[in-house]
């Protein structure tokens, strides 16, 4: 399967190459990325087969128009309403750096070194798209920093697949549990967006099931993430990790605990860090999930304290009472 970022890359220069601009059909039938999909002629397999190629190409389109590039539409006047004899082209002069910026080669080898310390499907895609965007305008990089990144990985091992799901237009099952159950329940839903908050990783999918939208934390997703076959979920187009990052911060803003804090600790360290120094021993943190402050805050044990709400000091005792408990029964006389 060919990369978002090469199969963009490869679509931006192909644009840009050609003078005259390239109808629908030569650019699914021989840019990479749409090529080896491809079938020709007129029969129903061909047909199905370009038009999911088509759907891909449309998303694409918006992809690179939403870099800020623009693609330019060529069509005759006597087909006007022929989509297929219409063209499409990037020029070139509209195609560059604002003259006011410039990279240096040391400066895109940085660049290149961010992005490559993240597995694939780690990075952003718009951070993703942006680098493609450079690397394809000729910002070259310098070659002696390249190779040594690290690699980082994302905590949560069902990201890769739900993008990849989501990029297709897919629907995901996978096993989730929720808050207070004691088993996993299989979750039918086509990813929408993911978006990380507050140093969690949260997917948007419509869950086909409940038929409606739902929010799932993939540190949550106990299984692997298979896509279902021959299975699509069509959308429109729509900024929804930007929508879900909202709604949670949104509902933050409606929820918002009180927690002491030991003095030179690391809880008042990093909650410091996230959440503003403490004032008087004691840090506004707000939240959008109570199980899900309750296990951060368990993590620091003696080192802080629940003020309120009381649902969260509730929560924040019980689950210490079951880790007691636990290493309790561990202990052998």
């Amino acid at each position: 399967m060919v990369r978002v970022d090469e199969r963009l890359f490869s679509l931006i220069l192909a644009l840009i190459a050609s003078r005259h601009g390239l109808t629908k059909d030569q650019i699914l039938s021989t840019v990479y990325g749409y090529a080896p999909g491809y079938v020709s002629g007129s029969s129903t397999t061909a047909l199905q087969a370009n038009a999911s190629l088509d759907r891909m190409f449309e998303r694409d389109k918006e992809t690179i128009r939403d870099m800020g590039v623009v693609i330019e539409t060529l069509t005759q006047l006597d087909d006007i309403d022929d989509n297929k004899i219409q063209r499409y082209r990037i020029a070139e002069d509209a195609y560059q750096l604002p003259s006011d910026v410039r990279f240096t080669p040391h400066e895109m080898a940085l660049l290149e070194l961010a992005s490559s310390a993240w597995r694939e499907g780690s990075l952003s895609a718009e951070s993703r798209h942006a680098l493609t965007k450079l690397i394809s305008m000729g910002v070259t990089a310098d070659s002696q920093l390249i190779g040594v990144a690290p690699r980082i990985r994302v905590n949560d091992r069902a990201f890769d697949a739900l993008q990849a799901i989501q990029e297709a237009n897919g629907i995901a099952i996978f096993s989730y549990i929720k808050p207070g159950d004691t088993q996993a329940r299989e979750r039918t839903a086509a990813p929408l967006g993911l978006a990380q908050w507050q140093g969690n990783w949260f997917v948007l999918a419509f869950d086909t099931q409940a038929n409606a939208e739902r929010t799932f934390l993939l540190s949550r997703i106990v299984s692997d993430v298979r896509k279902l076959a021959n299975k699509t979920y069509e959308h429109d187009s729509e900024p929804f990790a930007a929508r879900l990052t909202m709604e949670l911060e949104d509902r933050a803003r409606g929820s918002e605990a009180v927690v002491e804090v030991a003095p030179q600790t690391d809880a008042a360290l990093r909650l410091g860090a996230l959440y503003g120094q403490a004032i008087e021993g004691r840090v506004l943190v707000p939240y959008a999930d109570v199980d899900l402050l309750t296990d951060e805050l368990v993590s620091f044990g003696n080192d802080v304290r629940v003020i309120a709400p009381p649902e969260l000091a509730a929560s924040v005792i019980a689950k210490l009472t079951v880790v007691l408990l636990t290493h309790e029964g561990m202990v052998t006389p």
